[in-house]
C-alpha cells in the first residue's frame, strides 16, 4: 500500500514476441505482492462457423475444466492451493484465460495457463456438465 501522497510506482511495460508468434506484455507492478497474467488470442464468436453458434464461448468456459495432465479437480484444487484464480472468456474479437495469484507463485500459475491454454482436455464428462449448467442459464432468462 503505497502512502497518503505518494503514487505507486508502475515499471514501463515490458514486451516480449515468443518464438511462436504470441506477444507477451508485462506491466511491473513491484508495490503489489500480486500478478495477473492473461492469455489473450484474436479468435472470438467472430471467427465461428455459422453451423456452429456458441462453439467459441463454449470452449472459452471449458478451458478451465482440466487438462491432459491436469483433471478438472486437481487443476482447481492446485490453484486453490497455491491460493490464486483461474478463469476464461470469449468476446467477439477474442478469447482469453488469465491467472492471478501470489507473485512468489508466478512459476507455477504460468505452468498452469500454458497447460490450460496449450492441452486442454475437453473431458466427456465435464462437456456433459457445463452444457447442462449452460442450458439450465438460458432457460431461465
Amino acid at each position: 500500500m503505497s502512502r497518503p501522497g505518494r503514487e505507486p510506482k508502475t515499471g514501463d511495460p515490458i514486451r516480449h514476441r515468443l518464438e511462436n508468434g504470441l506477444l507477451l506484455l508485462v506491466l511491473p507492478r513491484r508495490h503489489l505482492p500480486t500478478f495477473t497474467a492473461t492469455l489473450i488470442v484474436p479468435a472470438g464468436t467472430a471467427v465461428e462457423p455459422e453451423t456452429l453458434p456458441g462453439a467459441a464461448f463454449f470452449c472459452s468456459q471449458m478451458l478451465p475444466l482440466g487438462t491432459r495432465k491436469r483433471p478438472a479437480k486437481r487443476l482447481a484444487d492446485e490453484v486453490e492451493g497455491l491460493g490464486g484464480a483461474l478463469g476464461s472468456g470469449c468476446d467477439y474479437d477474442y478469447s482469453s484465460v488469465e491467472v492471478s495469484g501470489l507473485s512468489k507463485n508466478t512459476g507455477p500459475f504460468l505452468d498452469i495457463l500454458a497447460d490450460v491454454a496449450l492441452r486442454p482436455a475437453f473431458e466427456r464428462e465435464e462437456i456433459e456438465r457445463r452444457r447442462v449448467q449452460i442450458l439450465g442459464l438460458l432457460e431461465r432468462r
